[in-house]
């Protein structure tokens, strides 16, 4: 379950990596996430077609595949190619030519990158509850790990096989009553919302109800600084070196803040 200690500071997730420098999604992201300092490193994952959980934010390979890859495999959905099929994929030169030859790389290989120095931020795009939970024992993360789905339903069904896993509901737009009700029947302990839809008065009013409240993709200076006039608990960021400078500056980085679950 989902802790929301008081902090002196919000907590900073790197959003699929240090994706505005890395190639997202890929080990040398989430790598350079964790040498940045952030608590969390957020991550997407999907099922091939053979039952592994690997790491991509869209269901094909047409935006973060570089020349290297074979055509045939680029209008294939990810949950109709094999394991196998993706490790031929080039995920890194789409964004430079020196990440040539990265690889989509598995959930259980990500785990391993990110634990134990920061908590993995996985958002489900695929594959069953089911899936998600015997990769997650396997790689003995079920205490560190937090699952965010705008998929509330999966994220319901999850909470029924592992109650004391760490879930995050994801949104956005206003949070009316019908939307607050299907959160508390997904049984996630943290809301984690379009930034733009916030306000603070409805900030204080989620975590009087106990939940930690967390804001996606933030990545101005602006936007930090509004983050902090919010009292949010965390901050999904492409620039998590940036976010982590601009606390710093303010005073308010304390390293002893990073445990969330």
């Amino acid at each position: 379950r989902l802790r929301r200690a008081a902090r002196a500071r919000p907590l900073v997730a790197a959003h699929r990596g240090l994706s505005q420098l890395f190639p997202e999604n890929t080990l040398h992201a989430f790598r350079a996430a964790v040498k940045a300092g952030a608590d969390l490193v957020e991550l997407d994952f999907h099922a091939t077609r053979d039952g592994v959980l690997v790491c991509s934010h869209d269901h094909d390979l047409r935006r973060c595949a570089g020349p290297g890859t074979p055509r045939a495999l680029l209008g294939k959905r990810i949950a109709r190619l094999s394991l196998a099929d993706l490790r031929a994929v080039d995920a890194g030169s789409w964004k430079a030519p020196r990440f040539r030859g990265a690889r989509i790389p598995t959930l259980q290989e990500a785990l391993g990158v990110i634990l134990p120095r920061a908590n993995p931020f996985i958002e489900r795009k695929g594959g069953t509850p089911r899936q998600t939970l015997d990769t997650l024992r396997a790689c003995g993360a079920l205490e560190r790990v937090v699952v965010h789905a705008f998929d509330w339903a999966y994220l319901t069904r999850l909470h029924a096989l592992a109650p004391g896993l760490a879930l995050g509901a994801l949104g956005g737009g206003a949070l009316t009553r019908q939307k607050l009700e299907g959160i508390r029947r997904t049984g996630a302990h943290m809301i984690h919302w379009h930034g733009q839809s916030l306000a603070r008065g409805e900030v204080q009013h989620l975590r009087k109800l106990g939940y930690s409240v967390f804001a996606y993709t933030l990545n101005s200076e602006l936007e930090f600084r509004g983050a902090l006039a919010l009292g949010l608990d965390g901050i999904s960021t492409d620039r998590p070196d940036a976010c982590l400078a601009l606390l710093q500056k303010r005073g308010i980085l304390n390293n002893q803040t990073g445990q969330v679950c």
